[in-house]
């Protein structure tokens, strides 16, 4: 990095993305989310600093949308972009008929996907465990038919795994 360039990132899963590319971070949100990353900048860096957001084409715009209120210059970058994913017949009818005890969400863009293939996720049986990586997630289950039945407690696959294990624990769905 440039002298005087500083990287922040709103989650470790980033981070580590970031550290294989040889890229130090600076500072990691505390909260992990857009919102958090905004605070935490806005604590530490001058206003009127030029902030440069790398993210998906079509991301949230929180992160964005709070730096300019604080006074920063900020520029957006598309990263990526994310398309439909194509959900196999056999899949969607293992979900429909129950034959599968959890549907894990990484990502709102995957919930929203999975909803396209099944005709909306209330089609998901009770009996199956619904679960998302954290609230923005949550938010487009709700939103394409089915709140989620767990949600995270941080946004990583690790604590979307344990998430979804103490569900099916504690007795709902068959313990995989």
């Amino acid at each position: 990095m440039p002298p005087g360039v500083r990287v922040g990132v709103v989650g470790p899963g980033t981070e580590a993305i970031a550290a294989r590319a040889g890229i130090t971070v600076d500072l990691r949100s505390l909260e992990h989310s857009g919102k958090s990353l905004a605070n935490d900048v806005s604590a530490i860096a001058k206003q009127g600093s030029a902030v440069l957001v790398v993210q998906a084409e079509d991301g949230r715009t929180e992160l964005l949308e709070r730096l300019r209120t604080a006074g920063f210059r900020v520029e957006c970058v598309a990263a990526y972009r994310t398309r439909p994913a194509v959900v196999p017949k056999d899949v969607v009818e293992a979900v429909r008929t129950g034959a599968i005890d959890a549907v894990a969400f990484a990502s709102p863009s995957s919930a929203i996907s999975y909803a396209i293939a099944l005709g909306g996720l209330g089609e998901i049986p009770s009996s199956v465990v619904v679960a998302a990586v954290g609230p923005t997630t949550a938010a487009a289950c709700t939103r394409a038919g089915r709140a989620p039945d767990v949600v995270a407690g941080l946004p990583s696959a690790e604590a979307l795994a344990d998430a979804i294990v103490s569900r099916l624990e504690r007795g709902m769905g068959v313990p995989i």
